[in-house]
Parts: C-alpha cells; structure tokens; sequence
C-alpha cells in the first residue's frame, strides 16, 4: 500500500471494533478476544482494511469533521452529513482493501466482518478512531458493496469533505438567523434513525415516480406480476432501498409479491412471491418432502422459508418453487412439482462413507501439509443430473467434492494451502498480477496432479489464462472433459475441477 511507516498493533479492552487511533502516529487497535477468536487470513483482512483508513487518511478527517460538530453542534445536516460520511469512509476502505487482497477473496472477507458483528456487542465509538464495524443498514450497502466489488470502487475523492466544510462555512455559521436559537430554544442533535428503530424520522421510502424507469417498463413488470400472481389488483408502487439492491426491486402495494428489473438493460430478470410454512399449498408440502424421502427416509422436513420464483434469461423463463430449513433445501419446477435439486447438510461423521474416504484421500494427494478436520458435508442431489457430496472444514479453507456412486473427485480446492505458501509475500494488486508460467509450463506443471486426481492426462490440451485474473487456467481438448486450475503465487497449484464433456458427471 506504499504506507511508509511503521504502524504498531495495540491490543486493548472493550472497543467497539477493530480500529486505526492516531493521526501522525497512527496505530492499529485490536482486542485480545479477537486476536484469539480470528484465524490468521482473517486476521490480514482486518489489517488489509485498517491500513485502507491510514492509507486513506480516514482518522484525520474524523478528527476535522467533529471539529466542525463542536462549532455547529446545533445544525442537524453536518450531523447527517457526518453519520453518512463514516458510512462511505467504511465501504471505501473495504473497496481498498479488496484491491490489494483480490477480488476472488470478496466472499471471504465479507464472512470476516460478519464473524465480528457476531462477536461484539455495540459499544460508543470513539471520535479519533476509523473502526471495522457498523449499523445494520450500513453492513447491508458494505454487503452489497463487497458482492459486486470492482477495482476501480475504492477510488476516492475529497469533494464530499470539501462539499460539508464549505456548507458548513456559508449555511450554519450565521445561528443568530434562528428564531429558536435566539430564544434559547436549541435544537438536540438529531437521532439518525435505523431500520430497527421504528422513528418517523427514518429513510423516506421510494416509490416508482422516484427512479428513472420509463411508464412503459413499469407497466410490462406489473402486468407480468399480475400473471405470476393469477391477481388482477397486484399494483406496483413502493421500490426497495437501491443501495443494498443491485436491481431495481419494485413492490406489490396490494400485498405480497415483487418484480427485479435490471438497471442496465431494463429487461425482468424475476418475480418472486414469498409463504409462511402454513400459507403453502398442502401439495407444495407433500412434493417436498417425498422429494427428501427418496435422498434421506429418515429426515422429516418443514421449511422456515419458502418462495416461488420466475426467472427471466436469454429469452427463456425458468418457474420454480424453493424450500428451505436449517439444513435442507429443496427446488420443485413450479409447474410440474418435480424435483429440481435437493441439498441436505449433515455433520462430516454423518456423511457417506466410501465419498468421506475419498475426499480424505484427495487431500492426502494435493498434500496440504498439515491435519486438517472436515466440519460439514453436504449431499447435492437432483434425479438424472447430479448426485455427490461435498465436504468442507471450518472457514471453507479446504473443500472436496466427490461423487456419490463413483467415489470420484470432482472438485478440491486447498485455500488455506494457498494462504501459507503466499503469507511472507508482499502485497499485490490485482492490475499486477501476471501468469506465473507459459502455457507450456503451465500444461507440464498442472499436468501430474491433475492425472492424480482425475486420472486425466493433460497431453494435447491447450491452455487459455483468465484475462480478469492469470492466476486461473482452464485446459481443453476435444471431445475430452475441461479442467480448470488456479495457481498460486509461488506457482504451485491449489484448486482443480473438471466439467464434463456431456454437462453431467456420471456421479
């Protein structure tokens, strides 16, 4: 990040979250519970994003803009203004980060700020500080942010700050202007409501006259909701927050159901309509669960949510129906009541034994170097088209797939293998990133471990190196399955997975 300084880590008592305090000597504060409960990739993402707020120079401003708040104290717009600028400081940081950890990590680092809402409870922030956390719209837009994260999404300017000084220079200075400020009669500074907090004073909401959609297309959504519905009195009007959406996400104002339209194309990319467990029709029920029955008799089922969607693509539209609880998850064509796929996730001990041997096996091969302990695995099953397991440990760091009548892998992919072999390397950018091999060492250093593995022999495949990111290779040959591999940075190979030449695995 070309920060030339050395920046000390400090670990304190109760703080509201991961932070930077200090301006000229600027250190980065951090719990010993959370030096204890995070892991140590989750540890670098923190660091990652509160070296963004001293690269940025985040505390500084803070320390300006509540200077600006002692002297108009009084005037409720620096007041928002400020609550939204800790907002936008936070999501810049995070688009900073993720410039220097790599977009293929967005998932990852997105999990970590949740594992840290989920451990501490909120605290009064500190005034010099630029901390990790935040409220629960503001981690919603981080989210969003984080989701559809691109390289250019962290660049920022100073015009916002400069915009609240000069408004607080010429609007606020003059307090005498106030009738109630020269009767004494001050104003508190205002509360910013949340989502949760039930104010009057929240977000006004939007409606379909408040965004750019042409009559026209709103029209088009609201008859094609009216046929989903099978109701002639469904309305469009109220439109969802358009910062925690990536769509435009319009409402049914008569009752449940909604339509996304694609900001871009203004083309419906869905309706969706939403149930209780008790609102959903009894032969609904009765098709999800014989569709269980025939993956696990033993499990009994009874969904905490359940919705219907139509989805639009490519000129063909897909109805479904999908169901799901804590641990199973099943999609029924809509029309038909046919199953479509059926998830269900057990404790690793509960898994199949010849698919839990094999993945065991699979790790033994790519040779991670160190024990590692399966947590979870899931059966994916769908009839005629897939049936396999998937096992993972704790954090995702190692995943295998295997199929369940074949026994063989599928997929595997070592992260956490990745994550020790590139730990004392500097800082990378994506726009830096450059293919470790040539194709034809790229062919001959895949090669073995994907005939271990797959029992595939990379003789006479071509390679093509991802244009967004050359670190991901894909191998192909006629008439033969397709395989991908991602490397790492010490050009050792850590994900491998095949697609077959027909689209189903022969599970």
């Amino acid at each position: 990040m070309a920060i030339r300084q050395s920046i000390p880590l400090i670990t304190a008592g109760p703080i509201s979250s991961p932070a930077v305090f200090g301006f000229m000597r600027p250190r980065i504060v951090l719990t010993d519970s959370l030096m204890n409960m995070l892991d140590d990739r989750q540890l670098r993402f923190i660091f990652y994003h509160e070296l963004a707020h001293v690269k940025r120079k985040d505390v500084a401003v803070n320390w300006l803009m509540n200077g600006l708040l002692i002297l108009h104290w009084f005037n409720p717009v620096l007041w928002y203004a400020y609550y939204r600028m800790r907002e936008d400081q936070e999501m810049a940081a995070d688009a900073l980060a993720l410039s220097y950890i790599g977009a293929e990590h967005k998932e990852s680092y997105g999990h970590t700020i949740i594992r840290l809402l989920e451990h501490y409870a909120t605290l009064y922030p500190t005034p010099g500080m630029a901390n990790l956390s935040g409220g629960k719209q503001q981690i919603k837009r981080r989210i969003i942010m984080i989701k559809n994260y691109h390289k250019k999404s962290y660049r920022w300017s100073a015009l916002g700050l400069a915009s609240v000084i000069a408004l607080s220079s010429v609007t606020l200075v003059n307090a005498k202007a106030s009738p109630e400020s020269a009767s004494g009669n001050l104003s508190a500074p205002p509360v910013i409501a949340t989502e949760s907090s039930g104010s009057s004073e929240a977000k006004k909401k939007l409606t379909i006259h408040d965004i750019p959609l042409d009559k026209n297309v709103v029209e088009a959504a609201q008859e094609e909701l009216r046929r989903f519905l099978g109701d002639s009195q469904a309305e469009l009007y109220e439109v969802v927050d358009p910062e925690i959406t990536a769509e435009w996400i319009l409402l049914n104002k008569n009752g449940k159901g909604q339509v996304a339209i694609d900001r871009n194309t203004k083309q419906i990319v869905n309706a969706l309509v939403r149930y209780t467990w008790d609102e959903t029709d009894a032969a609904v029920k009765n098709a999800a669960a014989e569709a269980f029955r025939q993956v696990d008799a033993n499990k009994t089922f009874a969904a905490e949510s359940v919705e219907r969607q139509k989805r639009f693509e490519d000129g063909k539209s897909t109805h479904e129906w999908r169901l799901q609880s804590k641990d199973m998850i099943v999609t029924l064509d809509a029309d038909t009541l046919s199953e479509r796929g059926i998830l269900i996730s057990y404790p690793f001990a509960q898994g199949n034994e010849k698919a839990k041997n094999a993945a065991l096996k699979a790790l033994q091969t790519i040779n991670v170097g160190k024990p590692v302990a399966f947590k979870q695995a899931d059966h994916n099953y769908s009839s005629g088209r897939y049936d396999s397991w998937k096992f993972f440990d704790d954090g995702g760091y190692y995943t295998v797939v295997i199929g369940a009548k074949t026994g063989a892998i599928q997929s595997i992919s070592a992260y956490g293998k990745k994550e020790d072999n590139e730990a004392n390397l500097p800082l990378l950018l994506d726009k830096d990133r450059k293919p470790i091999y040539t194709k034809e060492e790229t062919v001959a250093a895949a090669k073995p471990m994907v005939n271990k593995l797959f029992g595939i022999d990379l003789t006479g495949y071509t390679v093509e190196f991802d244009s967004d990111n050359p670190y991901y290779h894909t191998f192909s040959k006629a008439e033969q399955p397709t395989v991908h591999a991602i490397v790492d940075r010490t050009g050792e190979f850590w994900s491998y997975w095949v697609d077959p030449v027909d689209g189903t695995m022969n599970d």
